[in-house]
């Protein structure tokens, strides 16, 4: 009994990964000059065609976008200082 409940809870934990990776859309505006980020809930796996979708629906256009999905949504922003070497 108690390896059949811990199957159906690994089972289910791993459809949850499943359905709920990729669900971050970040897209790179270059038209705007600005970086986007879509936090996307959805029970589907998202192909490309879905994704342009979205971004088309929130008034991107495709030929002035860099685009990339992903589970995470955090951004690392790294100050560093540039200085060229003598």
């Amino acid at each position: 009994m108690l390896e059949t409940v811990c199957t159906h809870l690994a089972t289910s934990f791993l459809l949850t990964i499943k359905l709920n990776t990729m669900n971050t859309l970040t897209v790179l505006d270059y038209e705007e000059g600005l970086v986007y980020q879509y936090i996307i809930e959805t029970d589907k796996e998202l192909e490309v065609e879905d994704f342009e979708n979205i971004m088309i629906d929130q008034g991107h256009k495709l030929d002035d976008c860099e685009w990339m999905s992903h589970a995470d949504g955090r951004i690392n922003l790294n100050k560093i200082e540039y200085y060229e070497k003598h």
